[in-house]
């Protein structure tokens, strides 16, 4: 059996909705669509249930870097809106699997964010590509990847993110977080 492949596009918002997972996108190619009142969503029972529009309807990236002295901070926010120009926001779906690719602006950075998971699948992979497009050189380049789940505010109107936060590699520094 093939697995159900559906994607929504308008000219604010996209969808991509597998066998066990839908994400709504908004404009600026993070999750949490406004119109829909959706965000992340799992197929859970039969019922589908969302992650990441309850309570603060948030999912980020944000990137900070040096350059000619200068330091730059520059974001895109489900919540707090974008210190980035969008440049475009794309469905790349195919054979399956479905994707959404954006390309962002900040100063001399472009900056594109891949997702993509597979249609009958239940894990999503993000990547970011970075490109200098300028003459100086980039320092201390650092970068952010965050949601904020509320997975129990539809069952027990509970908007609390638990996490279980581990060090992982044995160091004294707590790196992995497990909700």
């Amino acid at each position: 059996m093939l697995p159900l492949v559906l994607v929504l596009s308008t000219a604010s918002a996209t969808t991509l909705a597998g066998d066990l997972v839908s994400i709504d996108y908004n404009s600026g190619g993070t999750w949490n669509d406004a119109t829909l009142g959706t965000g992340f969503r799992l197929l859970i029972d039969e019922v589908w249930v969302d992650f990441t529009y309850a309570g603060v309807a948030y999912q980020t990236w944000s990137i900070g870097y040096e350059v000619d002295g200068d330091t730059v901070e520059a974001w895109a926010n489900s919540a707090l809106g974008n210190q980035v120009i969008v440049a475009s926001v794309a469905d790349v779906s195919s054979n399956g699997l479905l994707a959404l690719e954006a390309e962002y602006q900040t100063g001399e950075l472009t900056i594109t964010k891949l997702e993509w998971f597979d249609a009958g699948g239940q894990a999503v992979g993000v990547s970011f590509a970075i490109t200098n497009n300028g003459a100086s050189t980039i320092y201390d380049l650092r970068a952010l990847y965050a949601v904020d789940p509320d997975p129990d505010a539809a069952a027990y109107a509970d908007y609390n993110t638990l996490n279980d936060v581990l060090d992982a590699d044995g160091d004294g520094v707590d790196d992995w977080a497990r909700a």
